[in-house]
């Protein structure tokens, strides 16, 4: 699009797609070379979709195998130049699209999302800041007049990896940027992860209600920042408060309060500026709840200009996250790669019904499925009467009498929990959660540990019978975990 144009200023998208599905672009260009365009919506967009699947990869300049990666000095990326929006996605309606190895160059957005879940954006250059423009439009009009790399807005389950984000070579001086900024994906577990920002005003941010806040799972399901790093800019993490949102609806506004958790740091780098104190590192306007950030490890790893009250940084007690790269190699799978995968599925499918077993004694009744019923009918008979035997001695177990359940590991995980929630005198003495979750010779897993917690203080209404597959309530009696 350049000026031979001849429509003027009403130029809307190079490309719509609506109600498309699973096309490609390989080494694709989309620009606008307009002068003097007045507004950002003139710019218009790369490609505008709703409700399509796409795949924008790069293309290689050199012959590879079948199922070879192009070494990098051959790739030919896919370009999106001086547009509105490089990509304007809407309504996915479960389709999405996948953008990998390409550059967006000085657009007011490079990737604009609104309800697209599951898209991917990976391994992609966004250069921003080599225009002053005024913001017009929907969209535009709520960017607080600063250009951003990636924009995702009630959407979920993506993939933001291995992306670089950072001015023009020739930015407008005091022009704002943004580099990765989710808003409202609320409660799904979605990370911004192994992606660097330098030179920006904000790196990355979060917006609105980015965590469970409904349903008891503010700090441990949400949006979490891992493995990013900060070059330089004059805020690194934000955790923002929408102040255009209703009051009531303010008051919900946070990412998910656990950054990391004490056995794996989230290991971002931050810039560490701490002259002047003015939150650099860390910004919170959100203010729903303390939010814990863990780090660990050697560097420049820890927060060290944050908002006091607002943010406490933690050390993890364990190793930090490893913060390995993604394999983008898209070959066949070897014979030994493939035996990998199906044992990690069968681990898999273990943790899963030791979970769904768990899950289901909380609920009046509940039902299973095959895998459940699969793992349960592999306990032994023992197992079922140790059970039975623990439970009719609770509530008065003692701390000693759990520890040696743990000890001698002669329970699966979610029948060890049962005894547990069964007793909680016990397991609210002193450092018993912490002794079970690190120290014990077999310990539960983290959610676990924070189910027993949970039942601390609930008072006991009734009493559950088992079959090998299915619980049945009996009668009123003494206890039964989550009432």
């Amino acid at each position: 699009m350049d000026e031979n144009y001849r429509g003027g200023s009403d130029f809307d998208t190079h490309l719509s797609l609506w109600g498309m599905e699973g096309i490609d672009f390989v080494q694709c260009t989309w620009e606008n070379l307009q002068p003097n365009m007045v507004e950002s919506a003139d710019l218009g967009h790369g490609i505008t979709s709703g409700e399509s699947s796409f795949r924008i990869r790069a293309g290689c300049s050199t012959i590879v195998g079948l199922g070879e990666p192009c070494p990098q000095a051959y790739v030919e990326e896919s370009v999106f130049r001086n547009l509105d929006h490089g990509i304007h996605a809407e309504n996915g309606n479960a389709l999405s699209f996948s953008v990998d190895q390409a550059r967006f160059e000085n657009n007011v957005c490079g990737v604009y999302t609104n309800m697209v879940n599951w898209f991917s954006v990976t391994r992609s250059e966004f250069t921003m800041a080599e225009r002053i423009i005024p913001l017009s439009g929907n969209e535009d009009q709520e960017f607080f007049s600063r250009h951003r790399g990636i924009y995702s807005y009630e959407s979920h389950g993506f993939i933001l990896e291995d992306n670089n984000l950072l001015p023009d070579d020739n930015p407008i001086q005091g022009l704002e940027t943004e580099g990765i900024v989710v808003g409202y994906n609320r409660d799904f577990n979605d990370a911004i992860r192994a992606n660097t920002a330098s030179g920006l005003t904000f790196g990355f941010v979060g917006e609105g209600i980015c965590s469970d806040v409904d349903n008891r799972g503010l700090g441990f399901i949400g949006l979490q920042h891992l493995c990013n790093t900060n070059n330089e800019n004059a805020f690194n993490l934000m955790d923002r408060k929408v102040t255009t949102a209703g009051a009531n609806e303010q008051l919900k506004h946070t990412m998910r309060l656990e950054q990391g958790d004490h056995n794996v740091a989230a290991k971002n780098q931050f810039d560490q500026q701490d002259q002047p104190m003015d939150e650099s590192d860390f910004k919170r306007t959100s203010t729903n709840g303390v939010l814990t950030y863990y780090y660990g490890g050697l560097g420049n790893v820890e927060p060290a200009d944050y908002t006091p009250v607002w943010v406490e940084p933690v050390f993890a007690t364990h190793l930090p996250m490893v913060c390995e790269p993604r394999d983008y190699h898209t070959g066949r799978l070897t014979g030994v790669q493939k035996a990998l995968l199906e044992d990690a599925l069968e681990d898999g499918k273990t943790a899963y019904g030791n979970l769904r077993y768990a899950y289901n004694a909380l609920l009046d009744g509940g039902n299973t499925d095959a895998v459940v019923e699969e793992i349960m009918n592999t306990w032994p008979s023992g197992a079922w009467e140790l059970r039975a035997y623990l439970l009719g001695l609770s509530p008065f177990l003692t701390v000693g009498a759990l520890q040696a359940l743990f000890q001698e590991d002669v329970l699966p995980q979610a029948m060890a929990l049962e005894i547990c929630l069964a007793n909680p005198d016990a397991t609210q003495q002193k450092d018993f959660t912490d002794w079970v979750l690190s120290e014990a010779p077999y310990p539960l897993p983290q959610y676990m540990v924070e189910q027993i917690r949970a039942s601390w203080g609930r008072k006991p209404p009734c009493a559950t019978t088992w079959s090998r597959r299915w619980p049945v309530t009996t009668a009123p009696c003494a206890w039964r975990p989550w009432s």
